[in-house]
């Protein structure tokens, strides 16, 4: 795609200020695996592709090859749904976002049309991750899959592993978010000193160690920590 026929801008760390903005103009956000988020300015015939491309641009000049193994896609009755590339943004969009005078912009300032960043296709090993970027961000995606439990009775393992992977060699005073690591129903007390003791056996593995250990392990569980979970829906007969 020329970067001239693009209808989407670049990736900016903020909602700027609209007022130079022509009207047609929209603001819409990327949620990303690491918890940050980019803003764009786009069109309402923006299609998707644009936005994936200029994000792929954004990935790639941080180093990332294999941006191809991750899509954009947004919740849909609490599951995530990959938006089809040739659909316009607009198809997606509340409508508020489409037909507001605020350029997209809700009541707080933020914007009405939001998509995440995920791996959209898994691979079978840790090998084929070609760059340290991919690996984290594929990374995050396998941690956020087993924190949402889909590890099942290796959660508090695999909790271990990632402490190590984001924080480390253990330490009695860090602190961490035991939702980031642990679905619902294992962060009681027994299960958090289960995890802490995993954390202690990987010390001195280095934080990019414990990543690629941690997609490793993940990649040969029968488990779907690797996989993108479909719910299913009963047919209306």
């Amino acid at each position: 795609m020329r970067a001239g026929l693009c209808t989407v801008s670049a990736p900016l760390a903020a909602c700027s200020p609209a007022a130079a903005l022509p009207p047609s103009a929209r603001f819409l956000a990327l949620h990303l695996l690491h918890q940050q988020t980019l803003y764009f300015i786009v069109q309402a015939k923006s299609r998707v592709r644009e936005l994936y491309h200029q994000t792929c641009r954004h990935f790639a000049q941080q180093g990332m090859l294999d941006t191809d193994l991750f899509g954009l896609a947004l919740i849909c009755d609490g599951e995530y749904l990959f938006a089809e590339p040739d659909n316009k943004l607009s198809k997606y969009a509340p409508k508020s976002w489409r037909s507001s005078h605020s350029h997209g912009l809700d009541a707080n300032g933020r914007p009405a049309l939001a998509f995440y960043f995920r791996v959209q296709f898994y691979v079978d090993s840790p090998l084929l991750l070609r760059d340290e970027t991919t690996r984290r961000h594929y990374y995050l995606q396998l941690r956020l899959n087993a924190a949402s439990g889909a590890a099942g009775e290796h959660a508090t393992h695999l909790a271990g592993l990632s402490l190590q992977a984001d924080l480390g060699d253990h330490n009695e005073n860090t602190t961490f978010r035991p939702e980031d690591y642990l679905p619902p129903n294992m962060r009681g007390p027994a299960a958090l000193r289960i995890m802490e003791a995993a954390h202690r056996t990987h010390r001195g593995l280095s934080k990019n160690e414990a990543r690629a250990r941690f997609i490793a392990e993940a990649c040969q569980l029968q488990e779907p920590v690797n996989a993108h979970i479909f719910r299913l829906k009963a047919s209306k007969s």
